[in-house]
């Protein structure tokens, strides 16, 4: 199965920039993480922190597009994402 059945234009879903952002958000997500260990003030963690939370919530959005089967046309990519 490929799409589900209230789809009906294949291209409605724009595959590449899907995967593209998805990419990008976890890269930052591991840069961010990565970071932590760069930093020693109360401050910078805090910052560092809410980065994290910003670009988590917006992974957070692309997962649940992927779970309705909508993030791409392909389910198996779907799952894996």
């Amino acid at each position: 199965m490929t799409l589900p059945n209230n789809r009906t234009n294949k291209n409605s879903i724009p595959n590449r920039i899907n995967l593209g952002i998805s990419l990008i958000l976890l890269l930052s997500l591991l840069g961010l993480i990565f970071s932590l260990t760069l930093v020693d003030n109360w401050w910078q963690i805090s910052i560092v922190c809410l980065a994290y939370a910003l670009v988590m919530n917006s992974s957070y959005a692309m997962l649940h597009e992927a779970e309705h089967y909508i993030l791409h046309t392909n389910r198996r990519v779907n799952d894996a994402i």
